[in-house]
């Protein structure tokens, strides 16, 4: 899957999770580990907000080093990369 990290001017703290990070591994119930970024093997310690190249307009979420995270170009994930809803409280808390 291709996304673009984009750095939302309006992002909000995740009020139900205390970090976006934490809120990704709630909903894929999955240990954070590292950057899903493809041939990237940095520790993920972002949660970014991404969006799709294909497919639908939403906000998601994925684990990223602080490197990846950096990036302005699109990038490509890890296959079977899980992304979590970037809406406040869709992981039931």
């Amino acid at each position: 899957m291709d996304v673009k990290v984009i750095h939302r001017n309006n992002a909000r703290a995740c009020e139900c999770c205390s970090s976006w990070l934490k809120h990704w591994e709630r909903i894929a119930k999955e240990d954070v580990g590292t950057c899903r970024t493809k041939n990237c093997t940095n520790p993920a310690k972002v949660g970014a907000h991404v969006k799709r190249k294909a497919g639908d307009n939403t906000w998601r979420i994925v684990p990223l080093c602080h490197d990846c995270h950096k990036q302005t170009d699109w990038l490509t994930l890890n296959k079977n990369t899980k992304s979590a809803s970037a809406e406040q409280h869709s992981c039931g808390r």
